[in-house]
């Protein structure tokens, strides 16, 4: 799976990672409310074709709010998305084009 993930307030600011088929990715990144986007496909081909012409792109349909604590380095909130089981992305996240990937 290939996450992107977009700072609201700066569109220009985004990150991407890869996680592997049954791993788990951590993360850090800066303070502020972003929209997670991923792409996902049988076989990984490389960063221009991502997972080939079966590529299929989702959004979440709602923020991810990261704030610091006062005082602390420490993110006072934690996501975990679960992107294994297909049949609940409904609930989660609802499906984009390419072009808004």
């Amino acid at each position: 799976v290939l996450v992107k993930m977009c700072n609201i307030d700066d569109t220009d600011s985004y990150i991407f990672f890869f996680v592997e088929r049954n791993s788990v990715a951590e993360i850090r990144i800066r303070d502020g409310d972003y929209l997670l986007d991923f792409a996902t496909g049988e076989m990984w081909f490389d960063e221009e074709i991502l997972f080939g012409r079966n590529t299929e792109y989702y959004r979440c349909n709602k923020k991810l709010e990261y704030a610091t604590l006062e005082g602390s380095k420490e993110l006072n909130l934690d996501y975990k998305v679960d992107l294994r089981v297909k049949s609940d992305f409904g609930e989660n996240f609802y499906s984009i084009e390419e072009r808004q990937f």
